[in-house]
């Protein structure tokens, strides 16, 4: 299952597999099936950018909080 995630950083969609690689294997070996698994790594690359992007556009004041309207539940 491929599960789009809307980077309102970039206005881009990035695609990520939450499907676990190597899950039926045995752990001892399952770290070889996402060693192969190329694209899972393109997709954590690219997971990292835009959080590097929102991190350098919060620190530069120019990314706006998406929660700034909400309220917490449990206040303390």
């Amino acid at each position: 299952m491929i599960v789009p995630f809307t980077d309102s950083v970039a206005g881009t969609t990035i695609y990520i597999n939450p499907d676990y690689v190597g899950d039926y294997e045995p752990y001892a070996t399952s770290h070889d099936a996402l060693d192969r698994d190329v694209s899972v790594q393109e997709e954590v690359r690219n997971a990292a950018r835009a959080l590097v992007e929102a991190v350098t556009l919060a620190r530069a004041g120019r990314f706006p909080r998406p929660d700034r309207t909400l309220r917490d539940p449990r206040p303390k």
